[in-house]
């Protein structure tokens, strides 16, 4: 990806609309992209050069869902201020929490783990009443 200089009259329009919309309200980086409009991995660049600016601050994280995992995401807020701390991710043991619970709520997906399992730990055992079929 080509390196932006952040002089050019696009890009200087481009950071007036994102100060301009982070006076009203804190946005996030997906939430802010269709506004603009340009893609998240140049409004990521543009962020990024505004906050070394220090003309925004990260005010904290929300979990945005892509695909089956949730990442935490920066919340942008105008102003100058300290960064909030990044969250620590989940431990697996909270990782397995979470699978369970999701589990425990849908009946479906819960009865075909549970078959799944029990198919695993299956051991067959010798049928004692065919035994004579296999005596030579």
């Amino acid at each position: 990806m080509a390196r932006l200089t952040f002089e050019t009259t696009p890009s200087l329009r481009k950071i007036e609309r994102i100060l301009d919309l982070l006076k009203f309200r804190d946005y996030s980086v997906l939430e802010l992209a269709p506004l603009i409009p340009i893609t998240d991995r140049w409004l990521v660049d543009y962020l990024n050069h505004i906050k070394s600016n220090n003309q925004i601050h990260i005010c904290g994280y929300m979990p945005e869902v892509e695909g089956i995992r949730r990442y935490p995401r920066p919340v942008y807020r105008l102003g100058p201020g300290v960064d909030a701390p990044r969250p620590a991710p989940l431990t697996d043991k909270q990782r397995k929490l979470r699978r369970k619970r999701r589990m425990k709520r849908d009946d479906d997906y819960f009865f075909i783990e549970r078959s799944k399992t029990r198919l695993r730990k299956f051991i067959p055992k010798p049928d004692k009443a065919a035994a004579w079929l296999f005596a030579q």
